[in-house]
């Protein structure tokens, strides 16, 4: 382990560690329930690595984070330490007695490999019901940083700001006293999770002595609406806060513009702001773990929207994560079975009618023969960055049908595959389409490249490097839905591509606007030509386009 998590275990009575664990700077908290097979997340830091869903079955989530989160060279030594079958015995023969740990590789959103610490603590003795275990994980440069004097400590500096604030709950008696009141509650009352917008930016922006008096300051607001409503109100480390009030809009629209206004006082830039995530307790049978967790999930929901930032929990949309987590679960195993395929579009050279090219599709069609819509499913691979497995899967797939094709004795047209952003910044694109094309002994030119026009401002540097490199490897490359709002004549003028692809937006021409719609694309298709650059125009259905186009 590390020396602040050593230390703390040496010096903590069994009882104190988790409380003490509490306060350090993890990036997740998740309870397992050996028992019922189950997972529930308690806390996870946004921003860093993509987590599906915050409750589900165990082993629908060690599957979704063996697939598509973990090194492949660290599958081994994830499955061994998370393996729930024999989780309980390891604990009980570990030592010291019913702690594990381990360090593990995780992808992030940015593309890049990054070590986290496993640290899995179960056992009566730290009052931790039988059956459950506690399982933190911690960025592992992030601690080798705190350890280095580069951070306060965290549990230092929670337990410093303590002595600051008035005296809120800590989170544990919070809950239990929680707990207890649910029961008897009198007319609609609700779980609220506060946390505050880019509050680690606040601080590098402003300082850690003004970031210290914003805290103080909403713990003081957070500590008076708890004792004026009756209700309870907590501090739960970092810029995260609880409170169990009766529900009253006005109420909690006043604490919210209270809570800015203090934002604005010490900072002179815009952009921080409260997140109000807001659980209705209607159940009083449901635990009041669970009632929170529904607030701090909808408070994760909403960290990035630019419009609203309180929220009440929506059942609906609890379901959707579901929903998504399943088909997350299922796509890799459709894979396996042979249910996700591709179509070729073809492309038609609009003077003879000669097909001229293709742009592969991905489909899946389930075992029933019903189709799930790319419309629902890349959204979600590209939500959570697996759309890269789909992308590569389809790239082999496309040389298989190519390489088929020419043995066959038939002369293939050129196909295009589709490269995402994320695909860029997380795979050397080039080299690996350069291998397929040798393992499957086809000709540089026979496979295209498509790249959506979006991805081209995101990193501009990035993107031109792995234009570059795949023309000097011989493939050509396609911009992608030109048009569809991120283009500019900067770009094009900056960026070489081989083949621009219109977006079908300006063939739907609006009634009263077919004149400016014509207009724009006369235009468009002279500025291609004066730059000899090809263009493929995307949604062509209808005879009378055909003509229009020739």
């Amino acid at each position: 382990m590390f020396p602040f998590l050593d230390a703390l275990i040496a010096d903590s009575p069994r009882d104190n560690i988790i409380n003490r664990l509490k306060h350090t700077a993890y990036d997740e908290l998740t309870i397992i329930d050996l028992a019922a097979g189950a997972y529930k997340s308690v806390y996870h830091f946004d921003g860093k690595y993509f987590a599906p869903v915050l409750n589900g079955t165990y082993r629908q989530l060690m599957e979704y984070a063996s697939a598509n989160m973990v090194h492949p060279d660290d599958r081994d030594a994830h499955y061994a330490l998370m393996n729930s079958a024999t989780m309980r015995e390891r604990l009980a023969e570990a030592a010291p007695k019913g702690i594990l740990s381990g360090t593990i590789r995780y992808l992030w959103m940015d593309g890049q490999w990054h070590e986290m610490f496993h640290l899995l603590v179960g056992g009566a003795e730290f009052g931790i019901p039988e059956g459950q275990v506690y399982f933190y994980l911690y960025d592992v440069k992030d601690i080798r940083d705190r350890e280095e004097g580069q951070h306060v400590n965290a549990a230092a500096n929670a337990e410093r700001l303590r002595g600051m604030m008035p005296d809120l709950l800590t989170e544990s008696t919070f809950f239990a006293l929680a707990q207890e009141r649910i029961r008897h509650l009198n007319g609609q009352w609700c779980m609220i999770a506060v946390d505050i917008k880019h509050f680690k930016l606040f601080k590098e922006l402003n300082g850690q002595e003004k970031g210290d008096q914003l805290l103080v300051r909403f713990a003081e607001h957070i500590h008076d609406l708890s004792e004026f409503t009756g209700g309870l109100g907590c501090y739960r480390g970092q810029d995260d806060f609880g409170l169990m009030i009766p529900f009253e809009q006005s109420m909690i629209d006043k604490l919210f513009s209270t809570l800015q206004q203090e934002i604005d006082s010490l900072s002179g830039t815009s952009g921080f702001t409260p997140i109000f995530g807001i659980s209705m307790i209607f159940e009083t049978e449901t635990s009041a773990l669970d009632q929170f967790n529904r607030a701090a999930l909808t408070a994760e929901e909403i960290k990035d929207d630019l419009q609203f930032h309180i929220r009440v929990y929506d059942p609906d949309t609890h379901e959707r994560h579901v929903e998504e987590f399943k088909l997350l679960a299922d796509f890799h195993e459709s894979i396996r079975r042979g249910d996700i395929t591709f179509h070729v579009q073809p492309q038609v050279n609009v003077d003879n009618g000669m097909i001229v090219g293709g742009e592969s599709l991905a489909r899946w069609q389930k075992p029933d023969g019903t189709f799930v819509s790319p419309a629902v499913f890349v959204p979600v691979l590209e939500k959570y960055g697996v759309i890269t497995d789909l992308d590569a899967f389809v790239w082999e797939q496309v040389c298989v049908w190519l390489r088929k094709t020419i043995d066959r004795g038939i002369r293939p047209v050129p196909v295009s595959v589709n490269v995402s952003r994320i695909n860029i910044f997380s795979l050397d694109v080039p080299g690996k389409l350069s291998e397929l094309c040798a393992q499957y002994r086809l000709d540089h030119s026979l496979l295209e490249v498509e790249i959506t026009e979006s991805a081209y401002i995101e990193d501009d540097k990035r993107i031109q490097a792995a234009i570059s490199g795949l023309r000097d490897k011989g493939f050509r490359v396609l911009m992608d839905d030109f048009g569809s709002g991120y283009s500019s004549l900067n770009m094009l003028r900056s960026i070489q591509v081989d083949i621009i692809k219109l977006d079908a937006q300006f063939l739907r021409f609006s009634i009263g606007e077919e004149q400016k719609g014509i207009n724009i694309l006369e235009s468009i298709i002279s500025m291609t030509k004066s730059l000899s650059t090809p263009m493929i125009v995307e949604g062509v259905e209808t005879p009378a386009l055909v003509r229009y186009l020739k």
